[in-house]
């Protein structure tokens, strides 16, 4: 597949599903918890949104970056319903 190709098929939103790391040991576990919730956001453009929280938190965590510069990204995310 084409740089390209790749790079339009990534274009979009993402949702996280889990967030898994594994150890030297083999272990496998969950790095956000069980059921964590987040966005991950593509832009043609080049921009990307991204908001995280692990599964006991309240409050996402936002980053992201535009043509711009810096996104004010808990702004960003506050305007597309996020």
């Amino acid at each position: 597949m084409s740089k390209e190709g790749l790079r339009n098929r990534l274009l979009g939103t993402w949702q996280l599903v889990s967030s898994v790391i594994r150890f030297e040991d083999g272990e496998f576990r969950d790095q956000l918890g069980y059921d964590p919730s987040g966005f991950l956001i593509y832009t043609a453009e080049g921009g990307w949104l991204t908001g995280v929280a692990a599964a006991s938190s309240a409050e996402p965590i936002w980053e992201g970056r535009c043509q711009r510069g810096p996104a004010r990204t808990a702004e960003t995310a506050a305007g597309l319903g996020l």
